[in-house]
């Protein structure tokens, strides 16, 4: 058993409730959250792990009114307790100056302006760790975590600048596909919009809604948006066909709750009906998403891994030439704090795909938690180190994102950037043009495409006509 304790700060920047009662403990080849046990008091944080390892803690931060997760460096197990603002401060430093080493050593190019606020940041925390006073000390602190994640940010651009001229020196469009999410027709005048702003489609059906009763089926949502999507000349994938949540389960199928045989040939012949419909308009399909961790259909983990099996086993026998991919959500890890569940995101991917079954693409959903089984907000680094985290599968990646409920949009639409530099990634898709689309994971988002202020329209405009086909 490992105990970490943590003194806390006297005064805080914003509201602790949220950072002590997610704060958690990660580690590993996969960074990924452990189990723990927690208790705290306006004085400590304690948190407790069944195995005796090192770890970090990550807590969710705001920066500039934006929400991220801000973590300690790597921490050895010892009884005395370490000052949270102070470690923050320490693991925020320590992954701006480690980007800056990794960038210098590989030659990219860097502002001539990045070395020496990097410098000041150290000194800065400097005066944070021989501060004599705590409360000076953690006034410092939460300054050198707001001014090394900025700093990381602009390490992060410098990187996607370069990424991104580096993939546009042949002097083609890039192949990446930048599309959204959507469930239900558009307005003509949104329709004409949206086929500018993107040129790819994700089109999400929902079970619940098709089916209500067992063999009725209505196509009335689905068929005029592939009508339209094709006629746009848009990329077409049509996604997740099923998954596990309550909100797309038909009433019906809860009867067959927990009986695998009976539940694995109900999702074969659902999937097998809308391909069937649909596959001379649609090509790419995105099969299941979020078996890694929902359940709305009393499966356990290892039978929701054989369900994922079967429809990956079955699918091409309705399609021989489409091309077949699956999602995982909270690819982050963050729903293994729950000590049900066992199967890392990257695990159960690593399993499915070295079954030898053969994929186009794997999904990473990375939409923000809004009840809908969604992990929390990063940073484009984040999302950066995750892409390497997954580079061993061998895989192209799909990345489904959207901005979170509150903050300005700066991050998310930094994040879909980087996306588009990196070249293991093959589609970028914004969760929803509209708070209106049934499917959103965030409906409240200030973000959507569609929204009344259209706060990313210009961005997303911008982007198709500089980068992408």
């Amino acid at each position: 058993m490992a105990q970490f304790s943590f003194e806390l700060p006297t005064q805080w920047p914003s509201d602790p409730h949220t950072l002590l009662e997610r704060a958690w403990i990660a580690g590993g080849y996969e960074s990924a959250p452990v189990p723990v046990r927690r208790r705290h008091d306006d004085r400590l944080l304690v948190l407790v792990r069944d195995e005796e390892e090192s770890g970090y803690l990550s807590v969710p931060w705001t920066v500039r009114g934006e929400s991220r997760i801000v973590s300690t460096s790597t921490l050895r197990v010892r009884s005395e307790p370490y000052r949270l603002a102070l470690e923050l401060a320490r693991g925020s430093v320590n992954r701006a100056r480690n980007l800056f080493a990794a960038m210098r050593s590989a030659d990219i190019p860097l502002p001539s302006n990045l070395e020496g606020d990097l410098a000041e940041i150290i000194r800065a925390f400097g005066r944070a760790a021989l501060a004599d006073d705590l409360a000076r000390r953690d006034a410092h602190a939460f300054v050198v975590i707001e001014a090394a994640s900025l700093l990381a940010d602009r390490l992060t651009g410098a990187l996607t600048d370069y990424r991104i001229r580096a993939r546009m020196s042949a002097k083609e469009p890039l192949a990446t596909l930048l599309g959204c999410r959507l469930s239900a027709p558009l307005s003509p005048a949104e329709a004409e919009e949206y086929a500018i702003c993107f040129n790819a489609v994700r089109i999400v059906p929902n079970w619940k809604q098709i089916e209500r009763e067992e063999a009725n089926f209505n196509w009335s949502q689905l068929d005029p948006l592939i009508r339209w999507a094709s006629a746009a000349g848009l990329a077409i994938s049509l996604g997740p066909l099923v998954d596990l949540s309550a909100e797309t389960v038909p009433d019906w199928i809860l009867a067959s709750a927990g009986d695998f045989p009976n539940l694995a040939a109900l999702y074969t012949d659902f999937v097998g009906t809308l391909v069937a419909r649909y596959r001379d308009r649609c090509r790419h399909w995105e099969l299941f998403s979020g078996f890694n961790h929902r359940d709305a259909i009393g499966l356990g983990e290892d039978d929701r891994l054989r369900l994922a099996a079967r429809l990956l086993e079955t699918a091409p026998e309705v399609d021989s030439q489409a091309g077949w991919t699956f999602g995982v959500r909270q690819p982050f890890g963050d729903y293994l704090l729950d000590p049900r569940l066992r199967y890392s995101p990257f695990g159960f991917a690593d399993t499915l795909l070295r079954t030898g079954f053969e994929v186009a693409a794997l999904e990473l959903d990375l939409t923000p938690d809004s009840g809908r089984g969604g992990g929390l907000p990063r940073d484009p680094l984040d999302v950066l180190q995750l892409l390497e985290l997954y580079d061993p599968l061998n895989s192209p990646l799909d990345i489904t994102l959207s901005a979170p409920p509150a903050g300005d949009s700066a991050m998310a639409l930094a994040t879909v950037e980087t996306l588009i530099g990196a070249p293991s990634v093959r589609a970028i898709y914004w969760d929803s043009w509209s708070a209106g689309q049934p499917h959103a994971a965030v409906p409240d988002a200030a973000l959507h495409p569609g929204s009344l202020d259209r706060p990313a329209l210009g961005w997303f405009r911008e982007a198709r006509a500089r980068w992408l086909r």
